[in-house]
């Protein structure tokens, strides 16, 4: 009896033993392995691509599915082929690609389009400087990739840079000289420069100038001329035309000329100024030039030499 009690006891604490390596079982059972994700990956992290040129990167891995885009399409055109990433650079500057896969995750590709010259409008500058006056250049640069410098050692002329984008020249002397450019790169331009002086007062470039603007305006030697104390002065003298800014009859600028008023050269053309500010004083006769009638308007230029030095200016006012 005793015997047959130990093993009921000895049974029961055995049992819940078995039960629990059964539940273990079958949690195990139940788990599933996890499947791991390609980690997204570029063959490189930056690129840099010749404008009017291509490049490419390539996905090295990833979970398919690709898409790319450009963080600024005007700067580089980004396509795919496969798992090829095709950029084709438009315009200097620096910008992003975007790649994603079907997982969700993003990669960031950054993209410099850069010149590989420097260029300008001509391959060389030419200076006409009218007779006794410096002149003042601009001389757009239209390939290059910014933070430009500009040297020259000459006593003929100065150059500087200006919104980093234009070469400004300063001739003060005949001569010949070489300007040398150079950008971020490293990039250099040697830029020969030749100046000559002029007897014409303004080349096509400023004509063209004179005739877009249609403010009313007398200029003389590169001084605007006008006070709001001035009468404008537009009448016929002995029948000669005289246009002009009086005050009182004491201070004034006129200029006269013989004929009608249509494009072409004008005879007897003077130019008579006693002016405050700056003080100009001269009676002299001149070259003159109708160079555009609009129909409301003229516009007219005129010059004179005296004392080896070319005078000039223009004005447009009202017929």
């Amino acid at each position: 009896m005793k015997l047959r009690n130990k093993l009921l006891l000895l049974l029961v604490m055995v049992l819940p033993l078995g039960f629990a390596a059964c539940d273990d079982d079958d949690d195990d059972a139940d788990v599933q392995p996890t499947e791991e994700v390609a980690e997204l990956i570029l063959e490189k992290s930056s690129i840099d691509v010749e404008v009017d040129d291509t490049g490419t990167v390539k996905i090295t891995q990833g979970g398919g599915e690709y898409h790319v885009f450009s963080s600024n399409p005007d700067i580089v055109a980004v396509e795919l082929e496969g798992n090829v990433v095709k950029l084709s650079a438009l315009s200097r500057g620096r910008t992003s690609v975007i790649i994603s896969d079907k997982n969700s995750q993003y990669k960031e590709l950054g993209v410099v389009a850069f010149y590989d010259v420097l260029e300008i409008e001509t391959s060389e500058i030419n200076v006409k400087m009218p007779l006794g006056h410096s002149k003042t250049a601009r001389i757009p640069i239209t390939k290059g990739n910014g933070g430009y410098e500009v040297s020259v050692e000459s006593e003929i002329v100065s150059a500087t840079i200006e919104n980093d984008s234009e070469i400004v020249l300063v001739a003060t002397k005949e001569g010949k000289a070489t300007i040398t450019l150079t950008d971020s790169y490293g990039l250099t331009l040697d830029i020969p420069v030749t100046i000559s002086t002029t007897t014409i007062p303004y080349d096509d470039k400023e004509l063209e100038a004179i005739k877009a603007d249609d403010t009313n305006r007398y200029e003389f030697n590169g001084v605007r001329i006008g006070h709001p104390a001035y009468s404008d002065v537009n009448t016929i003298e002995d029948g000669v035309n005289v246009y002009g800014l009086d005050y009182r009859g004491f201070y004034f600028y006129k200029v006269y000329f013989s004929g009608d008023k249509e494009v072409g050269v004008k005879t007897d053309g003077r130019l008579d100024i006693n002016y405050h500010n700056p003080r100009i004083t001269l009676n002299e006769p001149c070259d003159l030039e109708i160079i555009k009638n609009d129909g409301t308007k003229i516009w007219v230029v005129y010059s004179y030499i005296k004392d080896e030095k070319l005078n000039f200016g223009h004005f447009c006012q009202d017929i």
